[in-house]
């Protein structure tokens, strides 16, 4: 009897860690930027249509200290726009973290993301949120990222070069949501084909508990037929 209790004990563990996978997907308006300066995805976020399931609250953990990797405490949840049309890897238990070995470097922190972006819906446009906690679109307070940090840096690259794409911290900031982001800083770059370091400088910007650690976003036009990235070692700093 001891054993069969104990069996099914472990299964319905397995079943509860399972049913804290998932993310979520946002159909909502984008504000569409130019080539250099920032992009306002503020009116982007704001609305959670579907969460098939919970993840962990990774905004109750220790604070940890700077440099912060993103992916420590961040999940890549927030779905805008198309964001049916975009695969990232990874993106459950068992996925390559690494971008199948290919790295920006070996001391790169967090995880290596790949992104595909085959755009066929009909907002023209694409983008996913780092969240904390994951689907948190205002609803929660977000992770409290030790104060210092001045910059976020990452690196990334195309699968071809010549991808547009514009990287963003912060600005989850729905009116109508408790909790919202008060940094918002984004940039538009253009990828080569080799990994290369970029900085988001945080200069004039104030944080506390911040929503949205990382984000990314691509108009259908810049992807074409279809676009493929890789992201790593984000850190704030």
């Amino acid at each position: 009897m001891a054993r069969r209790s104990s069996s099914r004990s472990i299964r319905a563990l397995a079943a509860f860690v399972l049913s804290l996978l998932g993310c979520a997907s946002s159909d909502l308006p984008h504000t569409s930027g130019v080539d250099a300066g920032t992009v306002d995805l503020a009116a982007a976020v704001g609305a959670d249509l579907s969460t098939p399931g919970a993840a962990p609250d990774l905004a109750s953990g220790p604070m940890g200290t700077l440099p912060l990797a993103v992916d420590d405490k961040y999940v890549t949840s927030g779905f805008m726009g198309d964001g049916s049309d975009v695969v990232m890897t990874p993106a459950r238990p068992g996925d390559s973290t690494d971008c199948n070995g290919q790295r920006a470097s070996a001391g790169a922190a967090g995880s290596c993301h790949q992104i595909v972006y085959t755009p066929t819906g009909t907002n023209k446009w694409a983008g996913v949120f780092w969240q904390s906690p994951a689907n948190n679109w205002g609803d929660k307070p977000g992770f409290p990222i030790p104060s210092g940090a001045t910059r976020v840096s990452f690196q990334a690259r195309g699968a071809a070069g010549g991808e547009k794409v514009t990287f963003q911290v912060g600005g989850i900031a729905d009116s109508t949501k408790p909790n919202q982001d008060s940094v918002k800083v984004s940039a538009i770059v253009t990828l080569t084909a080799a990994w290369a370091p970029y900085t988001v400088v945080l200069s004039g910007q104030s944080y506390g508990k911040v929503l949205g650690g990382f984000c990314w976003s691509m108009a259908a036009a810049d992807a074409g037929a279809a676009a493929t990235f890789f992201v790593d070692d984000i850190q704030w700093k």
